[in-house]
């Protein structure tokens, strides 16, 4: 019985979000364009950020961010140290 339920259950949303994804798709295009941005991205030289004489976020063992991008928008990974 609660198997029949579930499936049933399933079929409803797998459903559901079948015609939900071309509805969302058309709402967010923007007159019918495929890429409704104009965000171009690219990368810098190392130079242009980073500083032996800035005192924020080292990222490479001897050169640093300034104090201010150290506290915008970063993504650090990295482990531990334990083994």
């Amino acid at each position: 019985m609660l198997k029949i339920i579930f499936k049933a259950l399933a079929d409803m949303f797998l459903s559901l979000f079948g015609l939900l994804g071309p509805l969302l798709d058309s709402i967010l295009t923007v007159g019918g364009e495929d890429n409704p941005h104009d965000f171009k991205g690219s990368f810098l030289e190392e130079g242009e950020l980073l500083s032996k004489s800035n005192k924020g976020f080292c990222l490479t063992g001897t050169k640093s961010l300034p104090v201010g991008l150290s506290y915008r928008n970063g993504l650090v990974i990295g482990g531990d140290g334990k083994r």
